[in-house]
């Protein structure tokens, strides 16, 4: 294992030794997002960090479109960076800020109506924290349009900064409205301001794109958008509906403990995050000029995998200096951080899997991630005794689906009888 691990950090990795710059951005980006959650937990306390907490999880799965738009928008553009069609990517922003307002107004007048049951259904008794959620996934379905195209073009300084700016704010806005009493409406309410400024930012070196004629008058992306669509979808619903069905069966309390781990467990998946970000263009911009892209599957399955070894080797060390040392000994969560880190590791390892085959469109996975996200909504809903066991499915899904994924990319993996 160590000469296999020291072959592979000598080896000339371009994924890595081309993308240091976003790589240390994205880092500090994550240190700013686990700053801000871990303040949250402090101040708030496990009560209304749980209510936090869901609320987010309920953002992440309502706003995949977003997601979606975003890979979209990075592959197409990407592809047309490539064979130098600028007038496709003009048409590819002013059109998806066109489409994306509109439904999205629709999208947000309907969550509104039904603000009022959602909070019911996950016991909470303020509406206005859950109403701000819809202002947010509206925001952050026309964020991805200006990020991917960044994303796309290859603008990483660019993109590396906005993502630093809205992380930023994020943070010293949330501390500045929390400490005054606005509490979990404070945090959200910050987060919406982060993200319109996202999206205004990018325009500037997005610019030059103007200067090209907009004579485009359709694109055939919308069913690879689709796809993606229900891709996304499902895979943010396994990393996601556990918390939303923890807040509806168990307390408060219980619930705050679970976001807690939840969170600490996820730092596996937001650290490998930014290899992503570096992965999908370059895949698919190779895959367009019918170039090998299998080495860079590899490499980044590879430092994904090492990221959340680590992560759990830790974990399962010193989970209760790590939890203490984190969110207090107000979080009751040393036993339950080990076992959900593993199955959040497997997670990160099926992103990376999933956004690969998207990059060379391979599509019929999407039907495992679908049939997974049913397991395991079906497996909590019936087993929740207590929190360890909804961390256990939650695990379990994730390495079935991971192994599924695997021999679904065997050929890329080199896989033939058995995985090697």
């Amino acid at each position: 294992m160590r000469t296999f691990i020291s072959e592979q950090l000598n080896k000339n990795d371009n994924l890595l030794r081309h993308s240091l710059f976003i790589l240390v951005a994205a880092f500090i980006v994550n240190i700013l997002n686990y700053a801000f959650q871990l303040y949250m937990g402090r101040v708030l306390g496990p009560i209304d960090y749980g209510v936090l907490g869901v609320l987010f999880s309920l953002f992440y799965v309502l706003n995949t479109p977003a997601n979606t738009i975003n890979t979209v928008i990075t592959k197409f553009s990407s592809e047309y960076r490539a064979k130098e069609e600028y007038n496709k990517i003009r048409y590819l922003l002013t059109k998806s800020f066109k489409l994306i307002g509109i439904y999205g107004s629709v999208f947000l007048i309907a969550y509104v109506l039904l603000s009022k049951y959602i909070a019911s259904f996950l016991n909470i008794d303020n509406v206005f924290p859950v109403i701000l959620i819809g202002v947010m996934i509206f925001l952050s379905f026309l964020s991805p349009i200006t990020s991917g195209l960044l994303m796309g073009l290859q603008k990483f300084g660019w993109y590396n900064a906005n993502s630093l700016i809205h992380t930023g704010l994020k943070l010293g806005l949330g501390i500045l409205l929390v400490s005054l009493g606005f509490g979990v409406a404070g945090a959200i309410i910050s987060v919406n301001i982060s993200i319109l400024l996202v999206i205004l930012l990018p325009l500037v070196p997005l610019a030059f794109l103007f200067k090209y004629q907009n004579d485009i008058k359709k694109l055939n992306i919308f069913k690879y958008s689709l796809v993606i669509l229900f891709g996304s979808a499902a895979l943010m619903f396994i990393v996601n509906i556990d918390v939303i069905l923890v807040k509806h069966f168990f307390s408060s309390l219980e619930a705050g403990y679970y976001v807690a781990a939840s969170t600490l467990a996820k730092i596996t998946w937001f650290a490998s995050s930014a290899l992503l970000m570096v992965m999908f263009p370059k895949i698919s911009d190779r895959h367009n000029k019918n170039l090998d892209s299998s080495s860079i599957l590899k490499n980044t399955l590879f430092y994904t995998f090492l990221i959340s070894f680590m992560v759990v080797l830790v974990y399962f060390i010193a989970p209760t200096f790590v939890s203490g040392l984190l969110y207090g000994k107000e979080y009751k969560i040393a036993g339950l951080i080990g076992y959900f880190s593993v199955g959040l590791g497997f997670f990160a390892l099926n992103n990376v899997l999933m956004l690969y085959n998207f990059g060379v469109n391979k599509i019929k996975f999407v039907y495992l991630i679908v049939f997974f996200a049913i397991l395991e909504t079906v497996l909590i809903s019936l087993f929740h005794s207590t929190l360890l066991e909804v961390i256990k499915t939650v695990s379990v899904v994730n390495i079935l689906l991971f192994f599924s994924l695997i021999l679904y990319t065997k050929k890329e993996l080199g896989v033939r009888n058995g995985i090697t």
